[in-house]
């Protein structure tokens, strides 16, 4: 029989009980948090099959919903429509984001909490600080920059002394980006200074995908906190990091628009909403500090497909950005944009998005660099990188639900069985840095998401 456990208004003895349970070890390995959410279902799906299959074995987990009743038909429905095995002593624990006692409650039974409940800026920063007081390892699939470095700022010191990792962007394209770009340098034949990244969501067609209307909104509350951000990251670059990573004077350019062999025509992502670069960043800037070695310039491009679409888009950007800048600064705006995202982003986004089943995902990743490693990370040759040029592959099923599943469960799964191999005691840190000496990418290529080197020039 399913147990639920659900929790009334605090009071003295809740509060003595689960003093006394944080005295006993964890119940369960892995604990997912909003299960019930469009990314919390597919997240629970995947660790059910993962688990049925015996790609991922002697984990215990269970899930936790504000809704128990709606969790628990959800893992009925997961177990009809799947090879799941027999969900039914899976364990629902309620929870919710706006009751402080319940989320204790709920990580003080697991060793590493998922967190699929969004959006993180409003809800992410009660989840952590749940995470510290219980000693819990967190991770999440945010993409929203300005919460994650804001949440650096804040409790980096806190999560070092309580020795709990607390690693943000497990389930975006962030992550792929960051192992991906680890295998480029280790294979890489000399010295990696520069690297684009080229993405696209696609069908069996080859026709690239709308993407969907959670995307949109994530974009829309980046614009609507740019400012805000800006003074975080100040605050991060100059108080946080110990030191700044050099300038260089050869510098990595970015293009609006350009084409690419391998790609078609592509858009660049501005600096402003460009994740994947946001976390790279800090990524090298932690690794020039710890171990002096040369942070890596990264641009991001996405595949727009052929010019047909790049002409009317690029119009529709003209005509519609002014006005959609304006809009996403107020929320009423904002509410505008959220409900016709098709309209304002000339089809690149909708309610549907991208098809689960048909869809997939590429990353192309082309590093350019010195045939020959330099002597600090400091030095730079007269000519510009272009030397060595090395391209890389990822490719895997539809990202945003697939995809990302499987790469946040195999983290929680590496950060369990791996923890020797993972250096830092506790802290706010990036896949890039916790995963770096682990086995993470291999775990997820037996998950269908494969690196593949393309050239080598």
């Amino acid at each position: 029989m399913r147990s639920c456990i659900c929790l009334s208004p605090s009071n003295g003895f809740q509060v003595f009980v689960i003093l006394v349970m944080m005295i006993h070890r964890k119940k369960y390995d892995i604990v997912i948090f909003g299960g019930t959410g469009l990314t919390g279902r597919a997240v629970v799906e995947d660790l059910a099959l993962s688990v049925s299959s015996g790609k991922t074995s002697g984990i215990s987990w269970a899930v936790s919903a504000r809704n128990c009743e709606k969790m628990v038909k959800i893992l009925h429905e997961i177990q009809d429509s799947n090879e799941t095995g027999d969900l039914s002593n899976i364990t629902v624990i309620e929870a919710d984001v706006k009751d402080e006692t319940s989320l204790r409650r709920m990580t003080q039974q697991t060793r590493v909490l998922i967190n699929c409940v969004g959006p993180f800026k409003s809800t992410g920063e009660a989840v952590i600080l749940s995470c510290l007081s219980t000693h819990t390892h967190y991770l999440d699939m945010s993409t929203e920059s300005v919460f994650l470095e804001r949440m650096q700022v804040k409790y980096c010191l806190s999560a070092e002394e309580a020795g709990v990792l607390v690693v943000g962007s497990c389930g975006s394209k962030s992550l792929v980006c960051e192992l991906g770009l680890q295998f480029l340098q280790k294979n890489f034949p000399g010295e990696l200074v520069w690297t684009e990244s080229f993405g696209s969501d696609s069908g069996h067609s080859g026709h690239s995908d709308s993407m969907s209307c959670m995307t949109w909104d994530t974009l829309l509350g980046v614009m609507a906190s740019s400012r805000e951000l800006r003074r975080i990251r100040k605050t991060l670059f100059e108080s946080v990091f110990e030191k700044k990573t050099p300038k260089y004077r050869h510098k990595l350019k970015s293009h609006s628009f350009r084409s690419h062999p391998l790609n078609g025509w592509l858009v660049c992502v501005p600096p402003s909403y460009d994740i994947d670069s946001d976390v790279v960043r800090r990524t090298q800037t932690q690794s020039y500090i710890d171990n002096n070695s040369r942070p890596v310039q990264l641009v991001s491009y996405v595949t727009l497909g052929s010019w047909f679409r790049l002409i009317p888009l690029s119009l529709h950007t003209l005509l519609f950005g002014p006005l959609i800048f304006l809009l996403s600064s107020f929320s009423s705006g904002r509410s505008i944009l959220s409900c016709f995202p098709r309209f304002f982003s000339w089809g690149s986004f909708s309610r549907t998005g991208p098809s689960i089943t048909t869809s997939n995902f590429e990353v192309v990743l082309v590093g350019k660099g010195y045939l020959t490693e330099l002597n600090t990370p400091e030095e730079e040759p007269v000519p510009p990188p272009g030397e060595v040029t090395m391209s890389l592959r990822i490719k895997g099923p539809e990202y945003a639900h697939r995809t990302a599943s499987s790469c946040i469960n195999q983290a929680a799964v590496t950060l369990l069985k791996e923890r020797d191999k993972i250096r830092f005691r506790g802290g706010i840190l990036t896949p890039g840095l916790v995963f770096r000496e682990t086995s993470l990418r291999q775990r997820i290529q037996k998950h269908g998401i494969s690196f593949d080197i393309l050239n080598s020039i």
